[in-house]
């Protein structure tokens, strides 16, 4: 196992492959590392001291929308008043997925990352809990996809569907699953 060192005020090392390629980019991303890790990572481009802030010390509000066919989830992320973020994850992308998956059944933190995507440093570190509601949705959702045929292009199919509406309307159209921490 290799470990990697992250520091606030400090480029981001390669935690994720191709990471330049968010140079310029604010959204978030999910990774899941082989040894049950969950990374949050958070883009912003010339991320404010105010988000910095709010990325430290905020509450964290994690809500889902599902497809209840398919068991599809989208995860939407909410950080103090200011910043919602939606995370798209399909866990076929990854080898050994179902080792993967296993793992995190061990697994309660996540680390959220802040970039600033600037200049590509890390502005804020922080671990929290996920709520155990969202965990268990995770791992079941994760669970099925992994032993689903075509799984990819269904799952990128439904994400698709719901750019039909803005990160506001699915916000309120989701549900709630817990803020990080409990």
């Amino acid at each position: 196992m290799t470990f990697t060192c992250l520091e606030v005020g400090q480029p981001c090392p390669p935690i994720i492959k191709n990471i330049e390629r968010y140079r310029r980019f604010s959204g978030a991303k999910l990774e899941v590392h082989d040894n049950g890790n969950y990374l949050l990572l958070v883009f912003l481009d010339g991320m404010t001291n105010k988000e910095v802030e709010a990325l430290r010390s905020s509450k964290i509000t994690f809500k889902t929308i599902e497809e209840r066919e398919t068991g599809f989830l989208l995860t939407l992320v909410g950080i103090s008043s200011r910043l919602q973020f939606e995370i798209i994850f399909d866990p076929t992308l990854y080898k050994g997925a179902r080792g993967q998956i296993a793992a995190l059944e061990k697994s309660n933190l996540i680390t959220l990352v802040g970039i600033d995507t600037r200049n590509m440093n890390v502005r804020a570190l922080r671990v929290i809990t996920p709520p155990k509601r969202l965990r268990t949705k995770w791992l079941s959702s994760w669970n099925s996809m992994i032993n689903m045929k075509d799984c990819s292009r269904l799952y990128v199919q439904w994400i698709n569907s719901l750019y039909r509406y803005t990160l506001d309307e699915l916000w309120n159209m989701a549900a709630y699953e817990g803020k990080g921490g409990e």
